[in-house]
């Protein structure tokens, strides 16, 4: 946004403004437009990846279940295969590794595991639980880095509106100011002069150009200021999920009390 400090200073400099200088203001204010709207673009993009973080942190949840079962259907199973023996192990590995508060050991002479099924249950619900908290907390870090990216981002673009409008309000001052001349003139001469005319063409183009210019600023702050309304959004959203979660959590620890 500071390259957009060239433009205000350029315009009060003098009365013999060109459309070439006016193309070039133009063109560093949308090359910040631009960045501004990439940073926009970005962090939504982010939102939307943290909602595919929790997802995943989900599936991987469920996928423990899906092995306990498998497990514990093994484990009531008598006169069990050598086949079915390796499944247990490996088994008993997977879940293991996947949450090592688990613990879960084959007892070698019974064939059995080492705990009973609503044990194991329970501490793979907490686990579960644990997964899903860990997940989101992490995002909810990420979601607070992109807050402030996207305050700054929002502080900019406004400043960068600003300067559009503080350039469209020193362009429509001389176009007021000649076209008071204009009349004058014509008083006097009858009509206008060429120059005066020509002058009012072409301020009065670039007063429909920074116009133009304002209105696309005024849709990057819009996206600015949605960006942080999404990102408070999913701030609230993750903590009240971590909140429902760490919840049972501390209702498994109670039961283990018991």
């Amino acid at each position: 946004v500071a390259a957009l400090g060239i433009g205000i200073a350029a315009y009060n400099a003098t009365q013999e403004e060109t459309v070439s200088e006016m193309d070039t203001w133009i063109s560093k204010h949308e090359e910040v437009l631009s960045q501004l709207d990439e940073t926009n673009e970005k962090l939504q993009e982010n939102i939307e990846t943290r909602g595919e973080a929790i997802e995943k942190a989900e599936v991987e949840a469920g996928s423990i279940d899906i092995l306990a079962d498998h497990l514990l259907a093994l484990n009531e199973k008598q006169n069990k295969t050598n086949e079915e023996k390796a499944q247990m192990s490996a088994l008993v590995d997977e879940l293991n590794e996947k949450l090592p508060d688990l613990g879960l050991v084959i007892d070698e002479e019974t064939g059995y595991l080492d705990m009973n099924e609503q044990a194991i249950r329970d501490v793979i619900k907490a686990n579960k639980e644990m997964i899903m908290v860990k997940a989101a907390q992490s995002q909810l870090t990420e979601i607070a880095e992109d807050l402030v990216e996207a305050e700054m981002n929002l502080k900019d673009a406004e400043d960068a509106r600003q300067e559009t409008v503080e350039a469209l309000f020193a362009k429509q001052s001389e176009w007021n100011d000649l076209y008071a001349q204009s009349q004058e003139e014509a008083e006097k001469y009858g009509q206008a002069t060429y120059e005066t005319t020509e002058k009012l063409r072409e301020l009065s183009g670039e007063i429909e150009q920074l116009k133009t210019v304002r209105d696309s600023d005024n849709e990057t702050v819009e996206a600015a200021s949605q960006a942080i309304e999404d990102l408070n959004a999913q701030y609230d959203e993750y903590s009240a999920y971590i909140g429902e979660h760490q919840a049972a959590i501390n209702e498994s620890a109670r039961s283990f009390e018991y």
